[in-house]
């Protein structure tokens, strides 16, 4: 077994796993474009680079009648908003309840009774990812189902309601990945959303997303920074283990929607069934939420490396383990709040990872 050099709780506001791809704080830096310098708009089944192109966003095609627009919102910094009076009122929330804030698996929303209510950052996925939850039905999973608004809409006023189910986050890593595969079976007919496929050249995570499932990425980083130096050294060594991800016959594998973020919103209760507080879209090949679920359990310190063993069985996961992998390093190298401890943690997983996976598979 390897030894994890850094066993220590890390901070909810650092790129570790966790609901950073909804809040504010969390975009791309503003010399992003100096490091990512390539790029294209496809899918990941594409062997282009990523174009990255400064002050240049793609248009999301796809328009959401579930969402209304406050065009008198105060601030947008998710950690100062007050939960206004009239929130509470078109979410049918108690108006004279306290509100009290939620953790990262529930994207640091506000509980008023039994309703948690959350401001958006992201429209399109927010609504998306509440039209998906309010009807899918998962073995062995308990889903948050979203609450909708007084004219029926997920989105109002720039905020997103959801059921509150007790829980919290544990160490059930085995558990979370089991759930995550069967995850991953219900959501193959799901259809594929233009927004999960947009290219969003301000978002860290959409950009180290589409870095890690190209094979030459153009990333341009700099030494002299740590968190680029860190991501240097460790993406070359994990680039060497990537491959084409292809069937026996050669031909690209069927991608679907799979969940970026299954470990930060996986909560527990005794002995329910884990429940999924969120989902976080992504277009990947089945198996995909499970990985990323290890290597972002295996970042926390919160399973052992024995882990990727126990779930050998899941097709392809070598490679699904390398591109998970691959987009926790670039999330370090672009994300304004990386922070050594990070580092050194994905150090340790880079060495378990790759002393793991074998090419020929």
């Amino acid at each position: 077994m390897v030894d994890n050099p850094s066993s220590s709780e890390q901070s909810p506001r650092t790129p570790q796993p966790g609901r950073h791809r909804r809040d504010p704080n969390h975009t791309a830096p503003d010399n992003c474009a100096d490091h990512v310098a390539s790029g294209t708009n496809e899918r990941e089944d594409s062997n282009a680079t990523i174009i990255y192109l400064r002050n240049k966003h793609a248009a999301d095609t796809e328009t959401d009648t579930d969402i209304a627009v406050d065009t008198n919102a105060e601030n947008t910094d998710s950690t100062t908003l007050v939960v206004p009076v009239h929130v509470r009122d078109v979410f049918h929330a108690p108006t004279q309840d306290e509100a009290r804030q939620l953790g990262p698996a529930w994207d640091y929303g506000w509980r008023i009774g039994s309703t948690v209510l959350i401001h958006v950052v992201h429209p399109d996925r927010a609504a998306w990812s509440a039209r998906v939850r309010e009807t899918l039905k998962v073995h062995g999973v308990r889903m948050v189902r979203p609450i909708r608004s007084t004219d029926g809409r997920f989105i109002n006023a720039g905020w997103r309601a959801s059921t509150y189910i007790a829980g919290n986050p544990a160490r059930r890593v085995d558990e979370t990945v089991a759930a995550a595969l069967r995850l991953d079976t219900a959501l193959k007919e799901v259809p594929i959303p233009d927004s999960l496929v947009a290219w969003d050249a301000t978002d860290v995570f959409v950009v180290a997303d589409r870095a890690a499932w190209v094979e030459e990425p153009v990333v341009v980083l700099d030494p002299e920074i740590p968190a680029h130096e860190t991501a240097l050294r460790l993406v070359s060594r994990v680039r060497r283990f990537w491959r084409d991800l292809v069937d026996a016959d050669g031909a690209k594998l069927p991608v679907q929607v799979t969940h970026a973020d299954m470990f930060a919103t996986t909560i527990y209760s005794g002995a329910q069934a884990p429940a999924v507080t969120d989902l976080v879209g992504v277009v990947h090949p089945f198996g995909y939420t499970a990985a990323q679920t290890i290597v972002d359990a295996l970042m926390m310190n919160a399973v052992d490396p024995g882990v990727i063993d126990r779930y050998r069985h899941i097709e392809h996961l070598d490679q699904l383990l390398v591109r998970a992998l691959l987009y926790r390093l670039y999330v370090h190298a672009l994300h304004p709040d990386a922070t050594a401890n990070t580092g050194t943690n994905l150090e340790w997983v880079t060495q378990v990872v790759t002393g793991k996976v074998d090419v020929r598979m």
